[in-house]
Parts: C-alpha cells; sequence; structure tokens
C-alpha cells in the first residue's frame, strides 16, 4: 500500500460557475520521476455525500533512480450543480482506503 500525507479537499461553491472541487495531497513515490492522478471510482455503495477516487501512479518513461520521493498530487473537477454537497473524500488503492479527507466547503 502507497504511504500518503497532508490530503486536502475544498469544495468551492460560489456562483456564478458551477461547483468546483479540488484535492491535494502528497504520495511517496518509488522514485522521482513517477507521477500521480487521482481517478473517480465507480461504486454504488458510497452514499451521496461521500466520492472515492482511485489513487493511481504512473511510472516515468525513461529508467529513474530507485530513491523514494515524496510527489505531489492535485486534482481538479466541477461538479454539478444539483448534486449534494460532499462531506468526505476518500482516496483508495486496489481496494484499500489510503485516506478519509473531511471537505471543506468555501462558498
Amino acid at each position: 500500500m502507497t504511504e500518503t500525507e497532508k490530503w486536502s479537499a475544498v469544495q468551492d461553491t460560489m456562483p456564478p460557475r458551477p461547483p468546483r472541487l479540488r484535492i491535494e495531497g502528497k504520495v511517496l513515490a518509488p522514485s522521482p520521476g513517477y507521477t500521480a492522478r487521482l481517478e473517480p471510482r465507480t461504486t454504488q455503495d458510497a452514499p451521496s455525500e461521500e466520492l472515492e477516487l482511485e489513487l493511481v501512479l504512473i511510472p516515468p518513461d525513461a529508467p529513474d533512480p530507485e530513491v523514494l520521493t515524496w510527489i505531489e498530487v492535485t486534482e481538479r473537477m466541477e461538479r454539478p450543480r444539483d448534486a449534494p454537497l460532499l462531506r468526505t473524500v476518500v482516496i483508495r488503492e486496489m481496494g484499500e482506503t489510503l485516506a478519509t479527507i473531511p471537505v471543506e466547503i468555501v462558498s
């Protein structure tokens, strides 16, 4: 399981734009050439106030020295106006929960 830290989630509901969600954190990658992204999970189990995201680590294209390195991961997404306000974002990796983040609402 990948080590992570310093997660935050902010949902900006200020009009006139649609609600926007920003999730940020740090991931311990096997080398500095790795990048990371968060992808929405499709699950029927999560309540409507919860968003589940899958952490995806992307290896470098070229050989890279194996040195454990903290890398930043940031994901931004728009939410439908009629969607309920999020309370929690859950970060998972291959079914395991890495982090449960309370969502800060800015309006």
